[in-house]
């Protein structure tokens, strides 16, 4: 996955050109009518971002280990250790430490404004993103299998043998791997993620072509109606009906969804 052209911020809006989210500008200046409102940091349930498919855990393992701190003198600190076992390739686990996010409090109140702004006054997008949450966490740690038996021994300065507490230590550090594909910690940088709105065609607007569709060719064989249906819609729509007055029934927005993601892969 291609990493983020920018840092992204609550209401940028972007499109995904070769594989990348490409952040055009902000709607915060297209001069809504109504001011984009958002919520102070929010702390999410840390038990959410405890994420993992097919991996298996040993019994985790904690030491007393003597160390020298900064001034000379030795003291005791506690490692703990844990041997991750992966079914099959592209099982993965994933755990970020105090996380909280910001969202977009009143969409609603100019989801039509932005419409007119970003298809028609302002711009005129036929495909475009929105940014309306982002999330962050401080320290995190990801492990994604290449193959089937993967395995990932990690340690952690922590009394925890939990894998997720190791995680989400900022002492985390592999010892050995075999088979993994990824294996990636904070290091000091904060973890971002977003959730989006994607601009879409209306679903009122796709009943309406399709029987259009239907009246102009009469009765269509399976082979033709699914080549019609999977062709993107928007692009059948002539320039001269798209206006100021109609925008606001051929769009109309969704939540960004995994195939999204997959755009940028």
């Amino acid at each position: 996955m291609q990493p983020l052209a920018a840092k992204l911020e609550l209401g940028d809006f972007a499109q995904i050109r070769q594989s990348r989210l490409m952040p055009l500008g902000n709607i915060c200046k297209l001069r809504l009518v109504h001011a984009i409102k958002s919520t102070d940091p929010i702390p999410l349930n840390p038990w959410d971002w405890q994420l993992e498919s097919g991996v298996e855990k040993t019994a985790g393992n904690t030491r007393t280990q003597s160390q020298i701190q900064e001034d000379g003198q030795e003291s005791q600190g506690a490692w703990s250790t844990q041997t991750l076992t992966f079914k099959q390739k592209g099982d993965f686990v994933f755990h970020g430490s105090k996380p909280k996010a910001q969202f977009i409090a009143n969409w609603s109140e100019f989801k039509q404004d932005v419409t007119l702004k970003l298809t028609q006054v302002d711009y005129g997008f036929r495909d475009v993103y929105i940014v309306t949450a982002i999330a962050s966490v401080n320290h995190w740690g990801l492990a994604i299998a290449a193959a089937e038996g993967a395995q990932l021994e990690i340690a952690a300065q922590t009394s925890e043998a939990d894998c997720f507490a190791m995680l989400g230590h900022q002492s985390l550090v592999a010892l050995q791997s075999r088979h993994i594909a990824s294996f990636e910690k904070s290091a000091g940088r904060t973890a971002y993620f977003f959730k989006a709105k994607k601009l879409v065609l209306s679903d009122k607007k796709i009943d309406q072509m399709i029987s259009q569709m239907l009246n102009q060719n009469g009765a269509l064989d399976p082979d033709e109606l699914a080549s019609w249906l999977s062709a993107d819609l928007i692009n059948r729509v002539q320039a001269n009906e798209l206006t100021p007055n109609t925008c606001l029934e051929y769009f109309d927005w969704v939540d960004a969804t995994l195939d999204d993601v997959e755009k940028l892969c």
